[in-house]
């Protein structure tokens, strides 16, 4: 009796170990970007219920995917993009970040690149009607692309090759910005475009030591067909985010582009 009373007990200790094990393995580790990406969210999308809702499925889970009407996902994702640009360039200013770089990859260059921030609806095809949130998105995001540019942040353009660049709305725009920015922003056009991961990813190298990813994908404006967007945030050796980040560096390969940080 004796004997079977202590085994009871070292099966309640082994269960109640075996428990933390598990409930510290699921709590996300703050990153050092977080702070700042609260504060940002605090100031600029208070009464914002979708951003919010939406940073908080992504802090809780490193991973979020939405499908639907275009007006109904597209606005709150381009929103969590810009306020990691937002909080990118913050960081490079204040020196929080060792190395830092962009990816686009996308049908036409980079859509906040190809406008000169006040006239956005230059950007879609006449034929489409866009909402003025989503065209405000563009402006927003026109601002925090440049202001990491300005910042002497790396920014590679990737996208499909053109048959003629007239083709492309904004495109002399863009080829303004590549002589403003010619020390850090890169032009990648491609023959071999792969549809699969249209959108962007941001690698930040903290001064810890750390190393994140904000990755998102999703149509362009010009391009609103395909409704399902997705955003990877954390740090690429976390189980939630280290899959992926191995498929962009394999497909960013091809196009001749490491995608981490190399001593």
């Amino acid at each position: 009796m004796h004997v079977f009373k202590l085994n009871i007990k070292r099966i309640f200790f082994i269960c109640a170990v075996f428990l933390l094990i598990s409930c510290d393995n699921n709590k996300q580790i703050k990153l050092c970007s977080d702070d700042l990406l609260d504060e940002l969210i605090r100031a600029k999308y208070v009464d914002d219920r979708e951003v919010k809702k939406i940073w908080e499925k992504i802090r809780e889970n490193r991973y979020v995917n939405e499908s639907g009407k275009d007006l109904e996902v597209r606005t709150k994702f381009v929103k969590m993009q810009f306020l990691f640009e937002s909080t990118l360039s913050s960081m490079i200013k204040y020196g929080m970040v060792k190395n830092a770089m962009i990816i686009t990859h996308t049908s036409y260059p980079s859509t906040p690149l190809r406008t000169d921030g006040i006239n956005a609806s230059m950007l879609t095809p006449k034929e489409t009607i866009i909402d003025p949130e989503t065209l405000n998105t563009i402006v927003m995001r026109h601002k925090s692309l440049h202001d990491y540019l300005n910042r002497e942040g790396k920014l590679y353009a990737v996208y499909k090759k053109p048959k003629k660049e007239e083709d492309i709305p904004g495109f002399n725009i863009y080829k303004q910005n590549l002589g403003k920015y010619y020390k850090n922003l890169f032009d990648v056009p491609v023959n071999d475009f792969d549809d699969q991961y249209q959108g962007a990813s941001y690698l930040v190298e903290c001064n810890n030591g750390e190393t994140i990813l904000f990755s998102i994908s999703g149509a362009q404006v010009h391009d609103i067909k395909n409704n399902n967007w997705t955003i990877y945030y954390g740090s690429i050796r976390s189980q939630e985010v280290y899959g992926h980040y191995k498929a962009l560096q394999n497909l960013y390969s091809k196009y001749g582009l490491d995608f981490d940080f190399k001593v």
